[in-house]
């Protein structure tokens, strides 16, 4: 680079760092300021209450919003947030909460103290690696069958509920007949019914999971039953179930973010696509009395919406609504980082390619000529020089013998590539497990390799009988006997390693392997191509590998055009066709 170009890249390397020091900015006050991460809603004598995981800690309210407690997990044993909860009264009337936590994994159980409010008295349930099938999963939901004893576990990517007793054993596991696709929200609804949130197969499955016999499908509902579901809004996350049988299903597009809410009544009828704030992203939803509850997790909220699908207003008192207040403005703060960053990025680029433009060196085009080529050939045109013509040229053996070494290089380039698609298939197929398998494999890489070989010492044959005759008016490109192209004078175009002779471009450079940029051996004699030939072109007919490439396109016949034109013009009329659609 020179001088000046780093005078240019130097403000533009620290404005672009300036960027990427407010993107990752962006990205810690995301990752401080988390939504709602686990909601139910639990029975207690006193009436229901909501308990929440969220800002590192337990919220639990009564049915009204007035908080009760806020718990850190840290003192229920947490490191991190639970990827799930569920909240049960076992038959002594005690309530319990059952945490998954992830990290271990393993299932907490806590038990409810009334008159402290909180949770006390936290331990391990189940624990171990045998509670997800898929160790990769993040996404792990759990419901919990207190009087059955029974724990229910979904980890997505295994695409299986589990069932676990009390002391860890596996019960039951679901089948592939019940076919779930990354289950999400589990919800036991008792009488030995297990609904499912399946997420990528757009529907809610109902399981009847009785004791003693295989998982099997009771009934489903898919979100496009729906006849105000919107396209693109098909993956179902979650869904409640309210006393009067209302369903509230949670209806997601790609990524779990930006869903609707979808209201169906008892017979499962649609009733309303509820009417949620503007850029809403619901997460989790739950009966409470005869609404539902929202926990919407981009935007820290927590909102109550009817059984007709009308928003009923925010949900919780000051002090939790201050505090979901404070995360959402974070969340806010974070997104103008983020659009502000990109913004000021994508400018300093352009600036950057504005100012290279304009004061930097730009490097040459391929194929064009060097400066001193261009001098000597112009100290030749204006010396009047008179060559003995005709002029015959024909391959140089160091040419000849460059040719050879990149012929050997190709046909094994070749062959270690055929070996490297064609080994771990067989692998994965099992042919290599047996010297039969073997055989046939290693015959098929020699042949390939040999059909290379012979495919290149017959082009580098072809290649050494090329001659080309240049006279006083035309030039003649012959190979063997047959002359495969000829123009006149005014009509032969020159690259640095090409010639446009008619309407075929003959390489009279070898193209170095790795550095196609820099010119590779040359076929003729350079002084003798360049006294014979390329003196006698006027400066217009001296141009680089892309105008080279592009004459030629324009020499072809029109019906090669046509053909050409085929598959793009085959893309557009599609693009078309797909933007009718929408």
């Amino acid at each position: 680079m020179t001088r000046r170009e780093w005078q240019i890249a130097l403000p533009i390397l620290l404005a672009l760092a300036a960027c990427a020091a407010g993107l990752i900015k962006g990205l810690q006050l995301r990752g401080d300021a988390r939504g709602p991460e686990a909601m139910r809603v639990l029975p207690s004598p006193q009436g229901e209450r909501v308990a929440l995981v969220f800002d590192g800690a337990l919220h639990v309210t009564d049915a009204e919003g007035r908080r009760l407690v806020r718990q850190p997990v840290a003192e229920l044993g947490l490191a991190e947030a639970p990827n799930d909860m569920d909240w049960t009264v076992d038959r002594e009337g005690h309530i319990e909460a059952w945490l998954f936590d992830d990290r271990v994994p393993r299932v907490l159980r806590c038990a409810w103290d009334e008159a402290r409010p909180g949770l006390r008295d936290c331990a391990a349930a189940l624990s171990g690696a045998q509670l997800k099938l898929n160790p990769r999963s993040r996404a792990v939901h759990l419901a919990v069958d207190r009087l059955g004893e029974r724990i229910f576990l979904a980890d997505a990517k295994s695409a299986q509920v589990q069932v676990f007793d009390l002391a860890g054993r596996v019960l039951a596991r679901s089948q592939p007949d019940v076919s779930l696709d990354f289950p999400n929200r589990l919800r036991f609804l008792g009488d030995d019914t297990l609904a499912v949130a399946d997420n990528d197969h757009h529907r809610i499955v109902w399981l009847d999971v009785a004791a003693g016999r295989p998982m099997r499908v009771a009934r489903t509902l898919s979100s496009h039953d729906h006849g105000q579901a919107r396209p693109g809004r098909g993956l179902v996350g979650d869904a409640a179930f309210g006393a009067d049988g209302t369903l509230w299903m949670l209806a997601l597009r790609p990524g779990q973010k930006d869903g609707d809410l979808l209201v169906f009544d008892a017979d499962r009828r649609p009733i309303a696509r509820a009417d949620l704030p503007a850029g809403a992203d619901p997460l989790i939803v739950e009966a409470l009395g005869s609404a539902a509850l929202v926990a919407d997790f981009a935007g820290a909220d927590l909102y109550r919406v009817d059984a007709r699908g009308r928003w009923l207003g925010p949900f919780g008192d000051a002090p939790l609504r201050a505090e979901l207040s404070a995360r959402h403005d974070q969340l806010r703060t974070a997104d103008r980082w983020f659009t502000a960053s990109l913004a000021a990025g994508g400018l300093v680029i352009a600036v950057g390619i504005v100012l290279a433009l304009r004061f930097g060196e730009r490097p040459p085009r391929a194929g064009a000529l060097d400066r001193e080529t261009a001098a000597r050939l112009a100290e030749l045109r204006s010396a009047a020089h008179a060559p003995a013509l005709p002029v015959v040229l024909t391959p140089t053996p160091a040419y000849l013998k460059a040719l050879r070494r990149q012929i050997v290089w190709s046909a094994g380039l070749a062959l270690l590539s055929a070996a490297a698609v064609l080994v771990p298939v067989a692998m994965l197929g099992g042919a290599l497990k047996t010297a039969a398998g073997i055989g046939p494999m290693a015959l098929g890489v020699v042949v390939l390799g040999g059909v290379s070989l012979l495919a290149l010492s017959i082009l580098q044959r072809r290649i050494g009988s090329t001659r080309l005759e240049i006279g006083a008016e035309a030039v003649d490109w012959i190979e063997g006997e047959r002359r495969k192209s000829s123009a006149k004078l005014k009509d032969v175009y020159a690259s640095a390693g090409g010639l446009l002779i008619g309407a075929r471009v003959l390489r009279w450079r070898l193209v170095r392997l790795g550095s196609p940029r820099r010119p590779g051996e040359p076929m003729f004699d350079p002084q003798a191509i360049e006294r014979a030939l390329l003196s006698r072109l006027p400066a217009t007919q001296l141009v680089d590998d892309p105008a080279l490439m592009r004459l030629q396109l324009q020499r072809q016949p029109l019906a090669l055009k046509l053909l050409l034109a085929l598959p793009i013009a085959t893309w557009v009329i599609w693009q078309i066709a797909r933007l009718f659609e929408r």
